[in-house]
């Protein structure tokens, strides 16, 4: 349903370039972005140091200086990524191989570690804690989910069961549906869901009325067991949740995973928004564009990406990464120039839709499609399962310039895959298309898709 448009912009930025180039200096390109809410990034996560003293000084600083010129103020910093750190047990994939780099939320001694780099960011004054893209266990240096021994023992306690640790490699990643993978997905979500709680708890300590949420990604969706609405209400406490969806343009500058046409990357975020189920979150958009200048990303793939969601109408804001990390403000300044010269734009956009709903064929895209898949023997074994998180009914319906949305039944729909697992009844009687796996499972379901037999898949040479 189309929100009536109030959509903030926020942008991120390094504390240690307010340091550098002055505050009154980043404060004016940020204005130029029509900025409202800024998040500041520190780049040390241990207060007890003298450098982590120094940096909380250092954002608590900042932040007062912000505020003082009517902006909301955030910090934004990572969660699980600690490469090199040995006190620390990291994740276990399901072929046994260890991560070099993500702490697995399990660990007792990470959670207080990290639960004191909180407390300490919960005197600063901000408003909101935002945690990054790396709250996950997906896409990572070994792939996906933890079978550590800590997770073993949670899928044991799930199952009322023994598990020997040689058979998940089949049970995870190959096949069908099983007992392990449904243990597997429960004790992944159960470990962000209780992490996510535990560091709540750390903040209230200090400072109960400040949010806190963070950045929604890829296997939130999917394999890791749990959802974006979940984690970002257990972060939130008392306040209000909010999240930062995952899908932005640079992806379509690298080509990353196939998207190689923006409309991709904005129908992604459009299909996350459809999942979301409580009203009362905060959520806005990724619009990055890592890793600039604009010979790399250029400014029109922010602009599109922007003007595209701000025309949809689903969201509340965006997090707009118009300045750069590590350069002088004023050296790449044509993500601002390219704003300023939208603004009439966007007040045209707000007046056309705002308050109005998306028609068009409906995309049947559903979240949480591994526990039920079947893995093609082309894929077993192999990390790319977890690409199931990605919809391609929309990216069709795009390369043919049909309009789309993802509520209602639509003027038709489009259902690929495993989503026909998830269809629901009234979507037969209003004109499907189909792919042929997704064929095949409606035929499993007793549904007549006028085909009689489905043979083996041969390549034309």
């Amino acid at each position: 349903m189309a929100k009536s448009h109030s959509y903030k912009v926020a942008v991120p930025i390094m504390n240690s370039m307010v340091n550098k180039w002055g505050g009154e200096k980043m404060l004016a390109e940020i204005k130029r972005l029509d900025a409202e809410r800024v998040f500041l990034c520190i780049e040390v996560r241990d207060p007890s140091t003298p450098e982590g003293k120094k940096q909380i000084d250092s954002l608590r600083e900042n932040a007062a200086f912000f505020h003082a010129h009517g902006l909301e103020v955030g910090s934004w910093n990572w969660t699980f990524q600690r490469a090199g750190d040995t006190r620390f047990h990291t994740i276990v994939n399901p072929r046994g191989e260890e991560s070099k780099g993500m702490v697995c939320p399990t660990d007792k001694a990470w959670t207080d570690y990290f639960g004191a780099f909180v407390e300490a960011l919960g005197t600063c004054g901000l408003d909101m804690i935002m945690f990054d893209d790396d709250y996950r266990f997906g896409y990572n240096d070994v792939g996906f989910g933890c079978c550590c021994p800590e997770h073993v023992r949670m899928m044991e306690e799930i199952l009322g069961e023994k598990i020997d640790p040689a058979v998940l490699k089949d049970a995870l990643m190959a096949g069908g549906p099983n007992k392990y993978r449904d243990a597997f997905v429960r004790a992944n979500g159960k470990s962000l869901e209780d992490f996510a709680s535990a560091i709540r708890a750390h903040l209230d300590r200090v400072s109960p009325n400040t949010r806190m949420g963070y950045c929604s990604c890829l296997t939130n969706w999917d394999i890791d067991g749990t959802c974006a609405d979940e984690i970002s209400r257990r972060l939130a406490g008392s306040t209000k949740p909010f999240y930062r969806l995952i899908g932005a343009p640079y992806w379509a500058s690298l080509r990353a995973w196939g998207n190689d046409d923006l409309a991709y990357i904005v129908e992604l975020e459009r299909m996350e928004k459809s999942w979301n189920r409580d009203d009362n979150i905060e959520i806005f958009a990724e619009g990055d564009v890592y890793p600039r200048p604009r010979f790399r990303v250029p400014a029109a793939y922010l602009e599109g990406f922007d003007t595209g969601l701000r025309a949809a109408g689903v969201l509340d804001g965006i997090l707009k990464y118009g300045t750069d990390y590590g350069a002088d403000p004023g050296y790449e300044t044509g993500y601002q120039e390219r704003h300023e010269r939208n603004r009439p734009i966007y007040a045209e956009i707000a007046r056309i839709f705002d308050g109005k709903d998306a028609v068009g064929m409906r995309c049947y895209e559903a979240p949480s499609k591994y526990p039920k898949m079947t893995i093609p023997d082309k894929m077993k074994y192999k990390n790319d399962i977890q690409d199931a998180f990605f919809g391609f009914s929309a990216r069709m319906l795009c390369d043919c310039s049909l309009a789309t949305t993802y509520e209602g039944i639509g003027c038709g729909g489009v259902c690929f895959g495993a989503n026909a697992e998830y269809l629901p009844d009234e979507a037969l009687e209003h004109g499907l298309v189909l792919d042929v796996e997704a064929a095949r499972l409606l035929t499993a379901r007793g549904i007549d898709v006028g085909v009689e037999t489905f043979g083996d898949m041969k390549r034309v040479s």
